[in-house]
């Protein structure tokens, strides 16, 4: 289960805040299947940066499965696009 409550991500560039997501509350249960869509800079990726714990900085309540999502540090990763991230070989 996903539980997000009040999520709001605000960016500094040069001499302006961008509030990329402001006060966001949805839910998504076990077995249901949810879409993000919308224009181009509505926040799409800033929303799934947070989800997978690669953004610090927000405010607001995220929960995956009952637990809170803690900002991970970035590392390197290098996916084979032949292969795929199961590491079976994928037709592209």
């Amino acid at each position: 289960m996903v539980l997000v409550e009040d999520l709001s991500v605000t960016y500094r560039q040069a001499n302006a805040s961008i509030q990329a997501l402001n006060g966001v509350t949805f839910s998504v249960k076990g077995g249901e299947t949810c879409a993000i869509i919308g224009p181009s800079g509505c926040g799409k990726t800033t929303l799934l940066y947070v989800l997978a714990g690669l953004r610090t900085g927000f405010s607001g309540r995220v929960l995956i499965n009952g637990k809170p999502v803690q900002p991970q540090r970035r590392g390197n990763a290098f996916i084979d696009r032949k292969r795929g991230a199961e590491g079976k070989r994928v037709d592209l």
